[in-house]
Order: structure tokens, then C-alpha cells, then sequence
């Protein structure tokens, strides 16, 4: 043998080698924790969730001095397809002895080919020891330092997704910065409703054709607080807004204000309350609802006077708003019928108004209290709570304050109801009490509530992971914030496609169960997470009837297709390589899209449909040539939602 021949099997060798290394693992005190053994086959196929990888191990159960060796599907079916080859040819050349010993090969290939594929989705699913370490029951703080798994969780959870600037929060300091990040964080708020209403002033419409009287419509808020979703540099307290647009239920388009421009400002009102008291005082908001146009119509308050009361609004402040009929843990009520007529008379006196607007020469909706209007009289007020009871007469204020203040059922309720969106339903007794002696002392401040949810050990637990189904708004907008353009243009054609591909999303999701600002009824959007209020838990049942989950479905292509039509360059705005073959497609847009990764199979279709093409007479299979700007819109924007779909919900 020459020295050249030999030298280069030498470094063959060690290549070899090398590459085997780094695909074996040895089993020791440090690492066993990572391993997880999922069948009894010889050899046993383990779980490495250092980087949830499938393997064998060496010995027929999990222990110290165990070798892991990494075993790719594809691999192994390249094996199995080698030796069946090898079989046939030996049986060919009828050499039985080779031909018995690879009977034997292909069918432990066989069996290793079903165990590696009945195991991938086990394996990609599982939670690592020390991941989601926290007590589902404890609200003491967790660990600083968050998994990636961890910060995905927060993010997607409560933040549509977060953004990058999050994630790196996250990653360099720690929980606590990201928290503080989320409820704290500049939000700039001026310069993100003005561009917000760049686009929503498209929706106007001008009484008379007149420029001079702009009328708010739904067109205005709903592509608006659209952008905002996408946008926002504080997601959580858009969705936040979003929770309680849902708890304070009010259908802005079946209150008559749309178009009119007597009435009209009342829509924008209500969308103002909301963004301006998310993360402020919960009682407050509360407070702000007695004069509130939106609400007074849709529950007629402006028709509770003494003589002929009106109970809509006094029953669900009780009951929807800020008490519950019943505590949320023990079941016991909160309150009897002669509460809800005492409630009714402390809330009257208001009264439809108007004001008149000199620069526009028009009068405008005003609601007014009238001492005289009011019922003064006294009334039996919460009979058997000690501290609420009372019998003696109210003013609105002064009654709410006193329901808040006063009845230990209010801060339980309030607790549990958002906590509950946060964490999981069902929540136990010790965290319910917690959370509420939190609100009760800090005035119903929602600041300090939010974060010692955000912080806890029961938001990182495994009771909190994927513990409600996402609602169509927090799908579609957790995708939109990952594809839509850094700079959306607000002017010109690309403005008029820009916010009909707004309004496009919001009418997406109505389609699928959600409209923006137009709950179905005052209970909001039942079957949503822990928002049923008649005493049962939700994990999000009410989203997955069958043909809202056919019309989330078709709401990622209804985006991408006024994606197209904005002109997005897809394979910038995602980063894409123009020479990416199918297989680095795929990858990439998992790792950019899914929330975990893909099975085999998964992958396979995916990249069979980038390599497909139809022709005019015949479907042709060739790789995706992304330099040409009709293949990247043809098959980019639909795997996209594919891999996104399979993710988002845990379908699988």
C-alpha cells in the first residue's frame, strides 16, 4: 500500500469516527436526567432532550455507563432499503446462509424503523426534567434563567409571540427583566395610535360626503387595533385589552353608533377606555363604565331611572363584572335576587343627553346623571356577607366602591377570572386567596397583579403549558407579528391593500368565532379560556366547533393572500436564501414558524409539495427555483401556514 492511499484512509478513519462521536452520547450522573427511555424493543429507543433527539441505547435499560447512539429515521430507512437489496440479490444467487442473516438485518431495520417513527412525536413532546419545574399551585417566584421552551411559553401565552427584542431580554436578563419588560415597558403609545390610525381612518365615513365630519365605524377600529396586535412594542397589554373588550362585553356594532354622527364617538370612547385602562386601575375601568355611551346603551343604564328601573346593567356588574354569581372555587353565591334590585336602584339617575358641537354644528350623544332620576331609597344589600351587608341607599359610585371594598367575593372573582385566562382553569383555593389579597390591597391595581402572575411558579409549571386553545385572534396575530412587513406603507395603493389586509385578518377571525369588538352576548365569547362565567371551567372548547376550525384554517391563506397582493417580499421578510433546496426550506420555516418541531412525515410532505408543480397537461416535480418571484409566491405563503397550523395548537 502507498503512503498517499495510506494516509488517506487514516484520515477516513478518523472522520468516520469523528462524526460517530458526535452522534454518541455516554450515559453518566450528569446527563442521565436528560434521557428518557419510550420502548421496550431491543435495542431500546431513548428520547436525548438536550436537543430531542431519537437514539439507542447499549444495554436493555437507562443506567450509568449506557452508550446513546443517535439514529436518524432517514438513515435507518436508507439501511433497511440497502438490505432488502442485498437480500434479493443473495437470493438471486441463491446463497442461503447470506440470505438468513439478512432476513434477520431487515427485519430488526423493520422494527427499528416503526419504533423510531412511533417514538418521534413522543420525543419532540416531551418536557425535559428542570423544564416547567414550577409547583402548578405556588405563586413564589421561578428561576431567573428560562429555557428557550420557557420564553416561547410566556411569549406565545400571553403575548401573541413577542418579538425579538423580548426574546432577548429574556435570554440576557432574566425573567424578571422580561416580565417587567412586558407590563412596564415604553409601550409609545402617541406615535403607535397615530400610525394605528393611519390606517383605520381609511374605514371613515363623511356625513354627506362632507370631509368635515368624519364618523368613526367599525372600519375604523377593528384594522386599527389590528395593527396595534402586530405592532405593538407591549403585547401583553394588547392582549390584555383583548381579555377585556371579552369581560366587559359590549357588541360596538349592534348599539346602533356605526354611521351616525350623532352617536358615533361613543365606539371610539369605549376602544379608548379599554387601551387606557388595561394595565392601570380594574376598578377604575369599572367605575368609568357608569357613564360610559357604549355600555349604558348596551346594557340600558340610560333607561334605569326611579319609577321604571331597567336590571340589565346592575345584574351583570354583579354577576359578569366584578362578582360572579357564585365564588369561583367554593361555589357558594355571592348574592341573592333582592341584591340585584337593591343594585338596580343604586345605579339609576343616568340618562340619554346631548351636547352640542359648535365646530361641527352638531349634536352629539352625551350621558348625563340627574339627582332626580336617581332612587335614593334604601335597600337590603348582601344579606349573610358581614362586612358587605348593609341596608341604606347608594349612589352609583359610592355602591361600586362599596362592592369592591367591602365584599370578599369581588377580589376572588376578578382573581380567578384573569389569573385563570393566564395560568390554567381550575385554579386551587391558596392561589385564588393570594392573588385576591394582592388586588384588595393594591386598590385593584392590575400592574403588581399581572407580574406576580407572570413571575410565578405556576405559570412555568406543567399544568400551565399548553393549558387552553388559543383563541382565532391570538392564532392569527402570533403568525401576523412573524410575517407582516417591519414598516407597513399607510398611504397610496399599497395603503388601500395594507388596510384591507387588516380588515382582511379581523374578518378572519370573526369567521372562525372571534370578531373584534363584537361579542355575541353580554357572556363575551363563550367556551373561551376560563371566560365561561356560569360556574364551569373552559380550556378554549368553544373556539374548535368544526366549522369555525374550518374557517382558522383558511385564515392563514386569506392573510398570505393579501400579502401577495401588498407585494411582501417574502424572502426578506422571513430570510430566506434564494438557493435554499426544499429540505432547507422546510427547516428554516420550522424553526421560524412552529412552535415544536415537525415530525418525519410531516417533513416529507411538505417537501413532496415544494418539488410539485402542475403544468398545463401534467404535474412536473422539480426543485423550487426561489430567484423566480411566481414560485416563491406559489408555495412559500402555503407551507408557511402549513408548518404554522401543525404547530400552533398541538393538533398532533
Amino acid at each position: 500500500m502507498n503512503s498517499s492511499k495510506f494516509i488517506f484512509l487514516i484520515v477516513l478513519f478518523l472522520f468516520c469516527n469523528l462524526g460517530e462521536a458526535q452522534s454518541r452520547i455516554k450515559v453518566d450522573s450528569q446527563n442521565v436526567s436528560l434521557f428518557q427511555v419510550l420502548t421496550k424493543t431491543n435495542p431500546p429507543i431513548a428520547c436525548y432532550s438536550g436537543d430531542f433527539t431519537l437514539g439507542t441505547l447499549s444495554t436493555k435499560k437507562l443506567k450509568i455507563g449506557s452508550v446513546w447512539t443517535q439514529k436518524q429515521l432517514t438513515e435507518v430507512q436508507a439501511n433497511l432499503l440497502k438490505f432488502q437489496q442485498k437480500l434479493k440479490k443473495a437470493k438471486k444467487n441463491k446463497n442461503d446462509l447470506a440470505a438468513t442473516r439478512l432476513k434477520i438485518k431487515v427485519k430488526t431495520q423493520k422494527q427499528l424503523v416503526k419504533s423510531l417513527n412511533n417514538s418521534v412525536s413522543k420525543c419532540i413532546n416531551l418536557i425535559p426534567d428542570g423544564e416547567f419545574a414550577g409547583s402548578a399551585s405556588s405563586l413564589a417566584p421561578y428561576r431567573e434563567n428560562l429555557t428557550p421552551n420557557e420564553i416561547k411559553h410566556i411569549l406565545k401565552k400571553v403575548a401573541f409571540g413577542g418579538d425579538e427584542k423580548l426574546v432577548q431580554i429574556a435570554q440576557e436578563q432574566g425573567l424578571s427583566a422580561l416580565v417587567d419588560a412586558l407590563v412596564d415597558g415604553d409601550d409609545q403609545e402617541v406615535e403607535l395610535m397615530s400610525k394605528a390610525m393611519e390606517f383605520g381612518s381609511q374605514g371613515l365615513h363623511y356625513q354627506d360626503e362632507n370631509p368635515n365630519y368624519p364618523i368613526y365605524t367599525p372600519y375604523v377600529l377593528r384594522p386599527a387595533q389590528i395593527y396595534r396586535f402586530i405592532y405593538s412594542p407591549k403585547p401583553f397589554k394588547e392582549w390584555m385589552l383583548l381579555n377585556l373588550s371579552g369581560h366587559f362585553s359590549v357588541n360596538l356594532n349592534r348599539i346602533g353608533f356605526a354611521y351616525s354622527s350623532y352617536s358615533h364617538l361613543g365606539m371610539k370612547e369605549h376602544w379608548d377606555l379599554l387601551i387606557n385602562n388595561s394595565m392601570g386601575s380594574f376598578k377604575d375601568l369599572t367605575l368609568a363604565m357608569l357613564d360610559d355611551k357604549a355600555m349604558n346603551f348596551w346594557l340600558d343604564n340610560k333607561d334605569n331611572q326611579i319609577g321604571a328601573p331597567n336590571q340589565n346593567f346592575a345584574r351583570e356588574l354583579l354577576e359578569l363584572f366584578i362578582l360572579g354569581k357564585v365564588d369561583p372555587v367554593t361555589g357558594i353565591p355571592n348574592y341573592e335576587e333582592e341584591s340585584v334590585i337593591a343594585s338596580t336602584g343604586f345605579l339609576s339617575g343616568y340618562y340619554e343627553d346631548a351636547d352640542y358641537d359648535a365646530p361641527y354644528d352638531q349634536y352629539r350623544l352625551k350621558i348625563s346623571f340627574e339627582e332626580e332620576l336617581h332612587d335614593s331609597n334604601s335597600y337590603q344589600l348582601f344579606t349573610g356577607f358581614s362586612e358587605a351587608e348593609v341596608l341604606q341607599t347608594f349612589h352609583p359610585a359610592g355602591f361600586i366602591n362599596h362592592v369592591f371594598n367591602n365584599h370578599p367575593g369581588a377580589s376572588r372573582f376578578i382573581a380567578e377570572r384573569f389569573a385563570g385566562m393566564m395560568l390554567y382553569s381550575g385554579l386551587p383555593e391558596n392561589v385564588v386567596a393570594e392573588l385576591a389579597s394582592l388586588l384588595k390591597s393594591s386598590d385593584y391595581q392590575l400592574k403588581p397583579f399581572y407580574k406576580k402572575i407572570l413571575k410565578s411558579q405556576s405559570f412555568f409549571s406543567k399544568a400551565s403549558v399548553d393549558s387552553c386553545f388559543s383563541s382565532p385572534i391570538e392564532q392569527i396575530i402570533t403568525l401576523a407579528r412573524k410575517i407582516f412587513p417591519e414598516n407597513l406603507v399607510s398611504s397610496g395603493d399599497f395603503g388601500k391593500r395594507a388596510f384591507h389586509a387588516l380588515i382582511n385578518i379581523a374578518d378572519t377571525a370573526g369567521a372562525a368565532g372571534q370578531s373584534l369588538f363584537e361579542p355575541p352576548s353580554v357572556f363575551g365569547w363563550k367556551g373561551a379560556c376560563n371566560i365561561n362565567r356560569n360556574g364551569s371551567n373552559a380550556s378554549g372548547e368553544g373556539w374548535i366547533k368544526t366549522q369555525r376550525l374550518l374557517n382558522r384554517a383558511t385564515a392563514c391563506g386569506e392573510m398570505m393572500g393579501y400579502l401577495n397582493w401588498y407585494e411582501l417580499d417574502y424572502l426578506a421578510a422571513i430570510d430566506l436564501a434564494e438557493d435554499a433546496s426544499p429540505e432547507e426550506i422546510v427547516e428554516h420555516l420550522e424553526k421560524r414558524f412552529s412552535a415544536k418541531p415537525l415530525l418525519f412525515q410531516e417533513k416529507e410532505l411538505l417537501i413532496t409539495y415544494l418539488r410539485t408543480f402542475k403544468g398545463d397537461d401534467y404535474d412536473y416535480v422539480a426543485d423550487p427555483d426561489l430567484s423566480e418571484n411566481w414560485v416563491v409566491r406559489a408555495k412559500i405563503p402555503r407551507a408557511i401556514c402549513l408548518i404554522y397550523d401543525l404547530g400552533f395548537n398541538n393538533f398532533r
